[in-house]
């Protein structure tokens, strides 16, 4: 397996974060997300797509709406075997 790309939107301190997160933009199908230890500290990175090229991710970040440029996301290289955690399936709300 080569490496890949992918868009990382957002990072989060706690993973309870991630779905109100991608259920807000509505992306939970999408998005997907993987835990990264920086300086002790472990944080819940959110990405979307799965490009194999990084031009092919930065056209992608082109074309995302406004609410997602406002976020300033930016291309990620994800080497080989990196795993990354559904988000979704979305599920319905309860009563």
């Amino acid at each position: 397996e080569d490496e890949r790309f992918a868009i990382q939107l957002i990072s989060f301190r706690s993973e309870s974060s991630v779905r109100p997160f991608a259920e807000r933009f509505g992306i939970v199908d999408e998005a997907r997300y993987m835990l990264s230890d920086n300086a002790g500290q472990t944080w819940y990175l959110v990405f979307l797509g799965n490009f194999a090229t990084r031009e092919e991710a930065r056209a992608a970040v082109e074309a995302l709406a406004p609410a997602f440029l406002e976020l300033k996301p930016w291309v990620r290289p994800l080497p080989a075997g990196t795993s990354l955690v559904p988000v979704g399936p979305a599920t319905e709300s309860q009563p």
